[in-house]
């Protein structure tokens, strides 16, 4: 599997969490709205790869929330959501 293989998968996983899981605008079940939180999966990323704790990732999703999105997920989703993206696997 090359790099841009596993970059394509990594990116994948995170954006189907994110509209599975997490979804605060609850538009999962919207085929031409998958896109959504595309924006969001760099951030997602990077804090993956570079170690960041549970707590600064359930922070960048509510900064999210907060400055951009303005709608609240439901009750547990970034927590859930925050578990789901530590079993992907980046190397």
């Amino acid at each position: 599997m090359t790099d841009r293989d596993k970059s394509e998968r990594i990116y994948e996983e995170i954006r189907e969490i994110l509209l599975n899981s997490w979804d605060p605008v609850g538009i999962k079940n919207e085929p031409r709205a998958r896109d959504e939180y595309d924006s969001y999966i760099g951030g997602v990323y990077n804090l993956l790869k570079n170690g960041s704790s549970d707590e600064e990732i359930a922070s960048y999703l509510w900064r999210v929330i907060q400055d951009r999105i303005q709608v609240h997920p439901a009750s547990g989703a970034t927590e859930k959501t925050v578990k789901e993206l530590r079993c992907i696997k980046l190397g």
